[in-house]
């Protein structure tokens, strides 16, 4: 468990590195969206792997869309913020 979260942490400060590297202007709500993301992501793998763990597979799915489904429409959210923003 302690493998994903790291992998998922590392990700997200290389991906933070490259975009503070490009000199985008983040406002304090990006730094909210991000932290959203990361802590979805972590919580669906997390619940992922307790329920495939107690033989709950079914449960481990579901658990995982929805999480997993709400990070990934935040993290395109934020995404669509920063393009507009961008643009502007």
């Amino acid at each position: 468990m302690l493998y994903w979260i790291g992998l998922i942490l590392g990700i997200a400060l290389a991906v933070l590195a490259y975009q503070l590297n490009r000199s985008n202007k983040l406002k304090w709500y990006d730094w909210v969206f991000g932290l959203a993301i990361i802590v979805l992501l972590a919580a669906g793998v997390q619940h992922y792997n307790g329920s495939v763990s107690g033989f709950e597979s079914n449960a481990a799915w579901k658990g995982l869309a929805l999480f997993g489904g709400l990070a990934i429409v935040l993290g395109l959210i934020e995404w669509q913020i920063i393009v507009r923003r961008k643009k502007a």
